[in-house]
């Protein structure tokens, strides 16, 4: 998964789908695990909420606002996340392997969960699973921030079409400097 950090505005991207023109940079020592089951994460998954609505109409409802701009794609599935991300966030997350990569069954359903923050943020009760459209087979884990802000802590999918295990397990940390 590539993730990029720009130190001087303080701003990073999670490409959450494959970018079309991807240039691989390789990365030593820094990893995206991909975790099996585990209980704890469907016990922590069960305790959010599930809104009724999807992700882009509660941004068209005025439900939830934007940090940027998130990339979404015609059938409402995020592309990628626009973020705050200052330098040393960025390398603290990679260096605490906050970014991870679940093959679960929650709902009876095979389903990646890729977290993007650390676990008590991705997993804090006042988060929201909102479904990216009314198919329900992609959530988001969002946070509603101040002023009715959304910030994607996590993604749930089971779409491998759209959100490739292969693409969002392997490191492509971009830090530009």
């Amino acid at each position: 998964m590539r993730i990029t950090c720009e130190p001087i505005v303080d701003m990073g991207y999670i490409y959450l789908q494959k970018p079309k023109k991807y240039k691989y940079v390789q990365s030593e020592n820094m990893e995206i695990p991909i975790l099996g089951n585990d209980l704890n994460i469907l016990e922590r998954i069960n305790h959010l909420k599930i809104s009724k609505i999807s992700y882009a109409n509660a941004l068209n409802k005025g439900e939830l606002g934007e940090e940027f701009q998130n990339d979404m794609d015609e059938k409402e599935y995020l592309i990628g996340v626009e973020l705050t991300l200052t330098k040393e966030d960025f390398m603290n997350n990679i260096k605490e392997k906050n970014y991870k990569v679940y093959n679960i069954n929650w709902k009876n359903k095979e389903f990646t969960l890729v977290t993007l923050d650390k676990e008590e943020e991705v997993f804090s009760e006042a988060n929201i699973l909102y479904p990216a459209n009314k198919n329900k087979d992609v959530f988001y884990i969002v946070n509603k921030g101040d002023y009715g802000i959304g910030y994607i802590k996590g993604l749930l999918s089971s779409r491998a079409d759209l959100y490739q295990l292969e693409y969002l397990s392997q490191p492509d940390f971009v830090l530009y400097e």
